[in-house]
């Protein structure tokens, strides 16, 4: 139904002073395109085509999202957030939603010219400043970039391609901006024949490798070793990616080859459907001795110890006999690195909603986490040659993210989803595919710094973050105490935590709460704290009634800073 009061923009262009609505306006272009029929009471009852305004021959890129609604009320309802939709190439989105530009062009019936995907768009050449070049007129292969008199001689043509990638304007990047590395190149004019040219092509070089195997059974420096189906052990060298049979023993579902951590031999290799949890007591005769609980191995409270045990289980993580109470669930294995490069390890893993969350030692959040949405598996972390940067790896749906702490972030297929990650003698697979981290083709390149780089870091897999934590030096300061401040303020749900950074050793940490009186209401205090280091205190407010109160902390009863507070209805 349309109503023939029309409240929209005016635009005279549109709308001439002949037409006094909406409705006239249709029934006047209708007379040149034939787009509508018409009842006797100027009702429409049918359009030519429901591709209107869709430039004719092209393809259409479907954008899937994991529903994050209940299913039964279905995955489209919200037009903001669609699980399934159109990537536009205008980058409009505005298929759906109301338009009032449906004769803002010459001819209503073939788009417009910022629907870009037709060759010849002059928008598109001007917006990306596209130059003619030379191409063979059958295979439409780039024969001359340069203005060269011997094109048409030489069986090409001059023509202004569309090529729509992660440089051009719109681009082909993702929703969340995202790079895809996909690139389209619109080759000939719309007609029943259209020709685009889809590729793509990765920012890291890597090699595929499609053999029939049923499990990863471990990892050397430089092999990965796979059960097949038969039941043979297969080995792939990653310095020829060439296969050899490694043992003509069958494996099973729970084989166990142990042998040294050295080039010239197998390092420890496993398939135990069982907890890990296992220690190599003597390389020589490879015993293994079952332990409680899964373990990690860093430097987490103190930069004096070599190595300090984490364990987890029954939901407590603990760091040697302090345990971290913390809001978040591991869904897989911890990982171990100094990311933050305060000299300290700090515990990463990604939790049951899909986030990355990283730890310090002393149960406090990292400054810049939780991170994202929608990860899994383990998390790889190396550095970035020369920056140092640090990058985590991890898979997202069925592409593997690399993110820098910066909010960078490089997404790259993953053809297969059921191994977990691995970095190995440079190269970062998921068992079939293998990105080559230091080609020279690759603007990204891992440094010396390989923090942890299989589930349980290592091939030999003794869960030890590998580099060594390193003191800070840290500025002198006046202040024993610095950052202090509290989230979320204001206060809901009840509680609180006040975070705040030691500057040099103390065991004497208070926290006085003041009523806009000036009346002292509560004092608390925490002992285990962490010196170059956040701490946090947590802070139960049910007893208390909504209003404005001051937080006062003080090391040794002497006051290092006083902030507002407010608990909320």
């Amino acid at each position: 139904d349309i109503v023939s009061n029309y409240n929209g923009p005016y635009d005279d262009n549109v709308f001439p002073d002949s037409y006094s609505n909406w409705l006239d306006a249709i029934i006047s272009n209708n007379n040149t395109f034939n787009i509508f029929e018409f009842s006797e009471d100027s009702i429409i009852t049918s359009v030519i085509s429901y591709d209107l305004g869709l430039p004719q021959s092209g393809i259409l890129l479907w954008h899937i999202n994991e529903p994050t609604t209940n299913l039964n009320e279905g995955i489209n309802n919200n037009p903001n957030d669609k699980s399934i939709s159109i990537e536009e190439a205008d980058g409009a989105l505005d298929i759906g939603f109301e338009s009032y530009a449906l004769f803002s062009n010459d001819d209503p019936t073939s788009g417009t010219k910022w629907d870009f995907w037709y060759q010849n768009n002059e928008a598109y050449h001007y917006a990306n400043d596209i130059n003619y070049k030379c191409y063979n007129s059958e295979t439409y292969s780039l024969i001359d970039a340069s203005y060269n008199v011997e094109c048409i001689n030489n069986g090409g043509i001059w023509m202004k391609t569309e090529v729509f990638d992660q440089y051009s304007n719109p681009n082909s990047n993702l929703s969340d901006n995202t790079k895809s590395f996909f690139s389209f190149e619109v080759l000939d004019t719309i007609s029943d024949n259209t020709r685009i040219k889809a590729y793509y092509s990765s920012s890291i070089p890597y090699s595929d490798i499609i053999y029939s195997y049923e499990k990863i059974l471990g990892t050397s420096s430089s092999k990965v070793f796979f059960g097949l189906d038969d039941g043979t052990i297969f080995d792939l060298n990653l310095n020829n990616f060439e296969f050899s049979q490694s043992f003509d023993d069958l494996y099973s579902d729970n084989s166990v080859v142990l042998t040294s951590d050295t080039d010239e031999m197998y390092s420890n290799i496993y398939n135990i459907n069982t907890p890990f949890g296992y220690l190599i007591t003597n390389e020589s005769n490879h015993e293994l001795v079952e332990v409680d609980s899964e373990f990690w191995v860093g430097t987490f409270l103190n930069l004096e110890n070599d190595a300090e045990i984490l364990t987890y289980n029954d939901g407590k993580i603990m760091v040697e006999d302090s345990e971290i109470f913390t809001e978040y669930n591991p869904s897989n294995g911890f990982s171990i690195a100094d990311i933050d490069k305060d000299g300290l390890h700090e515990i990463v893993f990604i939790d049951t909603s899909g986030q990355i969350i990283a730890y310090n030692g002393n149960g406090t959040l990292v400054d810049g986490f939780p991170i994202g949405n929608n990860y899994h598996g383990v998390v790889l972390i190396v550095s970035e040659k020369d920056t140092d940067d640090i990058v985590m790896i991890s898979r997202n749906l069925s592409h593997i993210n690399l993110v820098w702490l910066n909010g960078d972030l490089i997404s790259v297929p993953s053809i297969n989803e059921q191994s977990d990650l691995m970095i190995l003698s440079n190269y970062l697979t998921d068992g079939s595919r293998y990105y080559d981290l230091n080609s020279d083709e690759s603007f990204f390149k891992i440094g010396e710094d390989q923090y942890w780089t299989q589930r349980y870091n290592s091939h030999s897999h003794y869960p030890l973050a590998k580099e060594p934590s390193q003191f800070v030096f840290y500025p002198q300061t006046q202040n024993i105490i610095d950052n202090f401040y509290n989230y979320p303020n204001p206060i809901k749900d009840g509680k609180t935590k006040f975070r705040f950074f030691i500057n040099e050793p103390t065991d004497d940490i208070k926290i006085n709460i003041f009523n806009i009186a000036g009346n002292l209401v509560d004092s608390f205090s925490k002992d285990n704290l962490v010196t170059y280091e956040y701490n946090e205190i947590e802070w139960n407010t049910d007893n208390f009634f909504p209003g404005l109160y001051y937080a006062e902390i003080l090391s040794s009863n002497v006051q290092q800073d006083i902030i507002k507070v407010v608990i909320g209805h």
